[in-house]
C-alpha cells in the first residue's frame, strides 16, 4: 500500500510586509522564525515546527491570501486517485470553495522532486 502524509503548510499572504505577516503567524502558531536557504528567503519565511516536523512557510504573494497543504507521497497517481475517488463518491466532498487537487511540486519517495508545475 502506498504512503502519503502531510509534509507542510504554506500560508500565502497578500501583503507588502512579509516580516509583519511572519511575526503574526509565528506568534499565532507558537513557532519561531527561521531563514530559508538561498533565494527562497526573498518571498518566504520558515516557521520551525518542533512538535511535528512539518515544513511551515509564510509566503508573500500578489493574489488573495490562502493556505495550502503540501502532501508527500510515494505514489502520486494512487494519492491523487484516492483523493478524487473520495471527492466524487460524496464520502469526502470538497467544499464549494475548493477545486480539485492540483499539483504544484510533487515529492515522491518522501523528498525527491519528481514533478513541478
Amino acid at each position: 500500500m502506498h504512503k502519503s502524509k502531510l509534509g507542510g503548510v504554506i500560508i500565502d499572504c497578500d501583503t507588502d510586509d512579509l516580516e509583519a505577516a511572519t511575526r503574526f503567524w509565528s506568534h499565532a502558531l507558537g513557532m519561531p522564525v527561521h531563514e530559508l536557504p538561498g533565494n527562497e528567503n526573498a518571498a518566504y519565511r520558515g516557521l520551525t515546527d518542533a512538535q511535528h516536523g512539518l515544513d511551515i512557510e509564510v509566503q508573500q504573494v500578489d493574489h488573495p491570501s490562502r493556505v495550502h497543504l503540501d502532501i508527500e507521497t510515494d505514489d502520486i497517481n494512487a494519492t491523487l486517485g484516492a483523493m478524487n475517488d473520495h471527492a466524487a463518491s460524496g464520502r469526502m466532498p470538497l467544499p464549494d470553495s475548493m477545486g480539485p487537487p492540483t499539483i504544484g511540486a510533487v515529492y515522491e519517495e518522501f523528498g525527491e522532486v519528481v514533478k513541478a508545475r
